[in-house]
This record gives structure tokens, sequence and C-alpha cells, in this order.
């Protein structure tokens, strides 16, 4: 953040907390021990590195939970955004059918009585202004 400072004077950040994707994260730790959803950050250590770099502002947060009537929605939706598993503890190589079958099992237990799938996503907005 620090080499932004310099030629700003407002930034608005949109982030993802950590309890984004908590279903999906919930279905595959049913599945296997490994790390299938990135670990997100909260919102206190971004607006403190914020602070720390001289910026001020404020940030706001909103839960936000899109819909799927399948859970290959939702993945395809992952991919198709660029979504990659970034995180140390995830698995080597393909994920099999076998695998793929848990998931969706255990995503199932999420399954609202409309009939809808839920994907839910914690929204931090943070808007930074240079001090004058």
């Amino acid at each position: 953040m620090q080499r932004n400072y310099a030629g700003l004077k407002t930034r608005r950040l949109l982030f993802v907390g950590p309890d984004t994707l908590r279903e999906l994260r919930s279905a595959w730790q049913q599945v296997d021990g490994f790390v299938h959803v990135n670990r997100f950050i909260n919102a206190e250590q971004v607006t403190r590195a914020a602070l720390n770099a001289g910026f001020a502002g404020e940030c706001w947060q909103e839960d936000v939970v899109m819909r799927y009537q399948e859970l290959r929605q939702l993945t395809a939706e992952l991919k198709a955004l660029g979504a990659h598993n970034i995180n140390s503890g995830r698995p080597k190589g393909l994920t099999g059918r076998q695998r793929i079958e848990k998931l969706k099992a255990g995503y199932e237990a999420f399954r609202h009585d409309e009939g809808w799938l839920p994907a839910s996503y914690e929204v931090y907005y943070l808007r930074l202004e240079k001090p004058l």
C-alpha cells in the first residue's frame, strides 16, 4: 500500500473476507483434509495496512448470497472468474469423480427450502484518502 500512496487522492477497494464461500469450504472439509478454498484476510488487517501506509478512510461490509440450482454452476462461475486455489495444503493432481460426488453431497446440506444452493460472500468496501 505504501507505493500507492504517492499518486493517490482517493481510492476505493473491494475485497472479500474470510467467511466468503463458507458453504463450499465446509463441503470440501467433509471430503478430505486439503485446502480447496482460498483463505482471505479480514477487514481489520486490510484497514490496519492502509492506516499504516498513511491513508485515512472508512470500511463497510455487506453479506451477499448468490443462488444456484446446481453446484456445477458455482464452480463454473468461479473458474470463469479465474479463481485458483493458491493455498499451501491444496491437493496435488486432479480431483476424481468419487471426491466430486462427496463434495456435491456435502454441499446439498446447504440447499434452501426454495430449492437453491447458496454461495456466501463477505464483501468489504474500503474508501481511502490521502490526508491533506
